[in-house]
């Protein structure tokens, strides 16, 4: 019988390696709802493996201003790269 779909309340958190593991720097939770609706969009897609060039034609922009999201992005979370920031959107349940 498969697990899909079954309730995983109370399982076994990911254990993460040590250099993979998001720094929290607020004394607040931080949650997808405490970025902007651009951000939160912009950290959704980069979560889902998009590079800023294919960001940018998709929101219309220009890949600098997604490079410049993504950079406010990573100093309002704490985090320093893209597989930290992917790994803090799917621990957020965002995808």
């Amino acid at each position: 019988m498969s697990d899909l779909g079954k309730d995983r309340k109370g399982a076994d958190p990911i254990e993460w390696p040590e250099d993979l593991r998001v720094r929290q720097t607020e004394r607040r939770p931080l949650t997808l709802w405490n970025l902007s609706p651009r951000q939160r969009s912009i950290a959704l897609l980069i979560a889902r493996g998009l590079s800023a060039k294919e960001i940018a034609m998709a929101l219309g922009l220009a890949p600098g201003t997604i490079k410049i999201y993504t950079a406010n992005i990573y100093k309002n979370l704490g985090l320093d790269n893209r597989v930290k920031l992917a790994r803090w959107v799917i621990e957020q349940k965002g995808l």
